[in-house]
């Protein structure tokens, strides 16, 4: 018999029949959002034909809204063996984002951008993603260049957050009154316009928005988180703050919620409850990012006995470093041998506090092999701590630095001397929320026109220049450039003043751990590490000077520069 010219199998005809018909119902109801049911539908289809990139994609989806980011990458990686096209690689980047991987996400979206330049959903995954780590310029330069921004809500609500997160309210609230008048129901532009309002000193206003989430139907968490922020982040209220959050909690248990009271309890002085809480930060995605990622166990607190070495890593921004400093002596009765690993600018600093061996971050790939790790500022919650532990100041050496030369600081200064005052006034680069810790350099004016003192800035970075703006050149020496080289050379520089006038930044940390008199002025919703009232419990010798309305510097300048003409009269009546 002749097979080419043989009847075809009704059995064979009825499967593909079969497929076709399971195919175009699995469509159907993943067209009509019927998740369950195009779960069931999937599986039927894969198990007949498991090569299926449609179907395959379509789970890789269904798991990605239900958060499992592994499974999900395993059906997105066997959807893609035989198809690429602009769906698939965005669905890649959205998976590969939520395992941590954000340079692989981030080529996945370009990739998606490149096979279909009218597909907004890659670039609003790429920029949210980018606005979530905290990189607020390549979201403005992403989104400003883009044609789909008219047209789509979505992609102007992030470039509006983007303008907020770095302080450019003027540029933020012109684009979120315009998006609520026309999308009132996007919750994201909502959000932003409470904080927006707040930020800039209308406290009341931005009660009253929050106020209004239930009755845009929000869900009661939700809003209830989000008041919670502002009264956290914002406004500075952390009973008010620690009320709402636990209203949220008994709503739904969320990670968010937990790290938020942990931030609220650890303000309130709480910190038994508040570190047993705080390990959550390592799920966040900005915590995912920053973290070295390397092959070590992660360490659990408890003690290993025999040749154990273990590296505790720090985060790149000193003000999460020298808080958790006072932690370390507690590892030594656990682990015998342990390093600090930190980047090359902070060795020399960092190598004077007690007990571990300091190296820069490369090291401990090579010469200094770990079989355990931890973070620097999990500690706490790892070691089960309830309470702060006891340390002698100065905890770090600042003569391991250097002054500069001919700045006048070398001189031993006399009682007829004008007074040495350092000043500092924003971070070195904005990200995350720190954009509220940054005060107007011209705002310093009342402290500038102070008598019987010699200002010095110890500003780094893109902030430095505004020295140079303000024609302050003649009332400021500039040593921005001297201490940007090392940290050493800043607590040297610091060590070397009679006070140092100074944001919420690594100098006021700096300043804590040498023992220094230093004024740190806060915003009113000030980070949780700085407590809730004039001195601190982490370091003695700062005073803190608050905010009465957020976002108004006024004030709090004011109030300083009463203290500065006290600091400098009280000597000159010795």
């Amino acid at each position: 018999m002749d097979l080419k010219s043989a009847p075809a199998s009704p059995l064979g005809e009825n499967l593909k029949f079969n497929l076709s018909a399971l195919r175009a119902r699995t469509y159907r109801l993943y067209s009509e959002n019927k998740q369950a049911e195009t779960l069931e539908a999937c599986k039927q289809l894969l198990k007949h034909n498991p090569s299926d990139p449609d179907a395959n994609h379509i789970m890789a989806v269904l798991l990605t809204n239900s958060r499992q980011y592994i499974e999900a990458h395993q059906y997105i990686r066997r959807a893609m063996l035989t198809t690429h096209n602009a769906q698939y690689f965005n669905t890649l980047g959205v998976c590969l984002q939520n395992l941590g991987d954000i340079t692989q996400a981030e080529f996945a979206f370009r990739r998606a951008m490149e096979l279909d330049t009218a597909m907004v959903e890659p670039l609003r995954n790429l920029a949210e993603m980018y606005l979530n780590i905290g990189f607020y310029d390549q979201v403005i330069s992403q989104l400003e260049e883009t044609e789909l921004l008219p047209r789509e809500p979505s992609l102007r609500s992030i470039l509006a957050r983007a303008y907020y997160h770095l302080g450019r309210y003027e540029d933020a609230l012109p684009l979120l009154d315009a998006l609520l008048r026309e999308h009132p129901e996007l919750l994201d532009t909502l959000t932003a316009k409470i904080m927006l309002t707040a930020s800039m000193g209308d406290e009341e206003g931005a009660w009253q928005l929050s106020r209004e989430l239930l009755k845009r139907g929000v869900n009661g968490f939700t809003s209830f988180l989000i008041q919670a922020t502002l009264a956290h982040e914002i406004t500075g209220e952390q009973e008010r703050a620690y009320n709402l959050v636990n209203q949220a909690k008994m709503m739904r248990r969320e990670s968010s919620a937990d790290l938020m009271l942990a931030q609220i309890q650890l303000a309130l002085g709480d910190f038994k409850s508040g570190w047993a809480k705080y390990s959550v930060r390592q799920h966040s995605m900005e915590y995912q990012i920053s973290r070295p990622q390397l092959a070590q166990d992660h360490w659990d607190g408890n003690p290993r006995v025999g040749a154990i070495r273990m590296a505790v890593h720090c985060r790149e921004n000193l003000s999460e470093v020298i808080p958790f400093l006072r932690f370390l002596p507690q590892i030594t009765d656990r682990i015998e041998r342990f390093s600090l690993t930190c980047t090359k600018r902070d060795v020399n600093l960092l190598a004077t506090a007690e007990g571990p061996r300091v190296v820069d971050h490369y090291d401990v790939y090579g010469k200094y092999p770990t079989q355990l790790q931890t973070p620097l500022d999990l500690l706490p919650a790892t070691l089960k701590a309830d309470s702060l532990p006891e340390i002698e100041f100065p905890y770090l050496n600042p003569l391991c630095g250097r002054l500069p030369e001919k700045s006048g600081l070398e001189k031993r200064r006399t009682k007829r001397s004008r007074k040495r005052v350092g000043i500092v006034w924003a971070p070195e680069k904005l990200q995350a929320a720190n954009h509220r810790t940054r005060i107007p350099f011209e705002a310093l004016s009342p402290l500038l026109g102070a008598l019987g003192i010699q200002i010095y800035s110890l500003q780094t970075g893109e902030f430095a220049e505004q020295i140079s703006a303000a024609d302050a050149d003649t009332q400021v020496i500039d040593l921005g450039e001297h201490v940007e080289q090392s940290s050493a050379n800043l607590a040297r520089v610091i060590d070397s003043l009679d006070l140092l006038i100074c944001s919420d930044s690594p100098a006021a940390h700096i300043a804590g751990a040498i023992g220094k008199t230093a004024w740190v002025i806060l915003p009113r919703g000030a980070h949780w590490i700085w407590g809730v009232e004039e001195t601190s419990q982490w370091y003695p010798s700062l005073r803190l000077f608050r905010q009465k309305t957020a976002g108004r510097w006024d004030g709090v300048i004011q109030d300083a520069a009463v203290a500065l003409r006290e600091f400098t009269g009280s000597e000159e009546q010795q």
